[in-house]
């Protein structure tokens, strides 16, 4: 039954991403924003909606403590497994890195393409509004499903609840990204996931550091922030200029997120 939920929760989890985000790309471009400045928002916003609700689902559902948790496991996901899958599935090289993308024309006009979305206020505002549902069934679902892993894997609540939602949310990541990177542009879809993992990083970090802060031991490697910049680093650093970005550097960034999730459930 436990997979049921998450199978039904992760596919709501996409779908709910895919229309929000192309409502909220609408919606912006409606209100009189460019298609480049849309696209920008996306990138720092879009991708984190899957984590977001997860997070919301469990600080309403549970508590202010499973609320980091979801919000640790999703920066993981997004970071390691979203960036990860997307470069691993789709075996795409990146030639534009995410932070030249603003530099030139062209470069600007593959960005801008990246934001494109039906006009009219009806039809992104039931995009949103619709994409928000699915978000909250899609979170519902996957926490339903978290209490599972510790029954079957001996994890206890807290350390079941990340490794489910970095997995599920990295996973609906990793396919939106995936499919924008095919029917789209790859840097961007690259760039997104990385502005996903930045927005919740902090979120959770912030929250982590407001209900406690951690002791200077070898329990802060497990710290949420001390994770999502770690993390964020190593995306930061394959995306260098000195050479493209291919399956290699998903590999890596899929390990290093699993190191990190094993050194979280171990040292909590």
């Amino acid at each position: 039954m436990e997979f049921l939920y998450a199978l039904g929760g992760v596919i709501a989890l996409l779908l709910g991403t895919d229309s929000a985000t192309k409502g909220l790309s609408g919606a912006l471009q409606q209100a009189g924003a460019t298609p480049l400045a849309a696209a920008l928002v996306l990138l720092f916003a879009g991708y984190a909606l899957p984590g977001l609700a997860l997070g919301l689902g469990a600080w309403a559902w549970q508590d202010a403590d499973a609320a980091v948790t979801a919000l640790h496991g999703a920066s993981l996901g997004a970071l390691g497994l979203g960036a990860g899958g997307l470069l691993l599935g789709t075996g795409v090289v990146l030639r534009v890195r995410p932070w030249r993308m603003l530099d030139g024309d062209r470069a600007q006009a593959e960005l801008a393409e990246f934001a494109v979305s039906r006009p009219g206020w009806g039809l992104n505002g039931f995009r949103l509004a619709f994409g928000a549902l699915l978000l909250a069934l899609g979170a519902r679902g996957v926490l339903a499903a978290a209490p599972a892993l510790v029954d079957v894997a001996g994890l206890d609540a807290g350390a079941a609840l990340l490794v489910t939602v970095a997995i599920c949310s990295g996973f609906v990541v990793a396919v939106v990204a995936s499919f924008n990177a095919r029917f789209g542009d790859a840097a961007a879809a690259f760039a997104a996931t990385g502005g996903a993992g930045l927005v919740l990083t902090l979120l959770t970090g912030a929250a982590a550091f407001l209900l406690a802060l951690p002791a200077f031991d070898l329990r802060l490697l497990a710290h949420p922030l001390v994770q999502g910049v770690a993390l964020l680093a190593l995306w930061a650093g394959l995306a260098t200029p000195v050479r493209a970005i291919g399956r290699p550097a998903g590999a890596a960034l899929l390990l290093a997120m699993g190191g990190l999730l094993a050194a979280a459930v171990l040292l909590r």
